[in-house]
């Protein structure tokens, strides 16, 4: 299936299923526990790391290129969305700005122009976030997704 095939069929799914139904049918699809946490984790860390608009259609586009599970992988873009933005980027900055240990900027509108100022330390905190939250995420996804699994077998029989 092609990228765009597999992204319209993602975007109906998403459309038709409640978010409840369509975590249920991820854990249920024929696809591995490590595909469907590395998607999510993908997607994840391309929404922490200040990526201006272009993070879930770069996450997504991995995702495909990698085999990873697309529908996990844009759930895991959603964490970070316009509304959460600000906070999480406020933390990410005062993450870099501990280990950078520079003078903070104070109050600033936002702009290109401060962001240059601020890069080294909104990046490299987005940067150890990301890899904090995707290394918990990816451990918590797969091991629920392995309990499920086992869970509905024992079940059955």
């Amino acid at each position: 299936m092609t990228f765009q095939g597999r992204y319209q069929k993602l975007k109906r799914e998403m459309r038709k299923r409640k978010l409840k139904h369509t975590i249920q049918n991820i854990i249920h699809e024929n696809v591995t526990p490590n595909q469907i946490a590395m998607g999510f984790v993908i997607g994840l860390a391309l929404s922490i790391i200040p990526t201006f608009g272009v993070g879930m259609l770069l996450a997504l586009i991995i995702a495909w290129l990698m085999d990873y599970h697309l529908i996990s992988t844009y759930i895991g873009t959603l964490i970070v969305n316009p509304l959460t933005a600000p906070p999480v980027y406020l933390f990410n900055y005062s993450i870099g700005l501990s280990i950078v240990n520079a003078p903070s900027i104070g109050n600033f509108a936002f702009s290109f122009e401060t962001l240059k100022e601020v890069a080294l330390e909104l990046y490299l905190g987005s940067i150890i976030v990301a890899i904090v939250s995707c290394a918990l995420s990816y451990i918590l996804i797969y091991d629920t997704i392995i309990f499920y699994r086992k869970k509905i077998k024992k079940e059955r029989v």
